[in-house]
């Protein structure tokens, strides 16, 4: 009967959390009068709704919310194609590292170039303050360090007729919203 309730309340379980469901690793301990279903479920963080001063600063927390729940896929992936390109180019020379980050570069670009040119500035924005504030490095050095300084000082001069500064990288407390939006995404190493 309890080997019973131990599984039904393991498959509940997965049922209502699928985002653990990848995470939690299971065992079974055998007694002599009872099997049990065994599981290390990841610590979960639960945030109380931050409080507003105004219903201006509540709306621009629910887009900037929309906005990094559509793009922080990309981040997570942008993030680890950048250590994997740093870690792979790490003894190669000049023109070796050269052809390889153009081979990534249309690897990537097959693959997410539909999904990322349809964000709007609000998303693209968000996805360089999450990719900035991961790898605690502006993104003109990104572009800098994988493409060379012609492309930096490019997408630089780009991204400022549209208002954002490549230079400048992520400044904690600059934008409390989007501090505390980006705070809730945690993208892994």
């Amino acid at each position: 009967m309890t080997f019973r309730l131990h599984l039904v309340f393991g498959i509940c379980l997965l049922g209502f959390l699928p985002s653990f469901a990848q995470k939690i690793r299971y065992s079974y301990e055998i007694t002599k009068e009872d099997t049990l279903l065994v599981g290390n479920i990841p610590d979960i963080v639960v945030k109380d709704l931050p409080f507003f001063k105004s219903r201006e600063d509540y709306s621009t927390y629910l887009r900037y919310k929309r906005f990094a729940e559509k793009v922080y896929p990309y981040a997570v992936q942008a993030v680890k194609a950048y250590r994997e390109l740093q870690t792979d180019t790490e003894k190669m020379g000049f023109f070796e590292r050269r052809r390889y980050v153009k081979e990534k570069q249309s690897e990537l670009k097959a693959k997410f170039e539909d999904p990322l040119i349809n964000l709007t500035k609000g998303q693209g924005r968000m996805l360089i303050k999450m990719i900035e504030r991961k790898l605690e490095v502006p993104m003109y050095r990104v572009i800098d360090d994988s493409k060379g300084s012609f492309t930096a000082v490019y997408w630089n001069i780009l991204g400022k007729m549209n208002g954002y500064h490549l230079k400048e990288g992520y400044v904690q407390g600059e934008d409390k919203i989007l501090d505390l939006v980006i705070d809730d995404y945690d993208i892994p190493d």
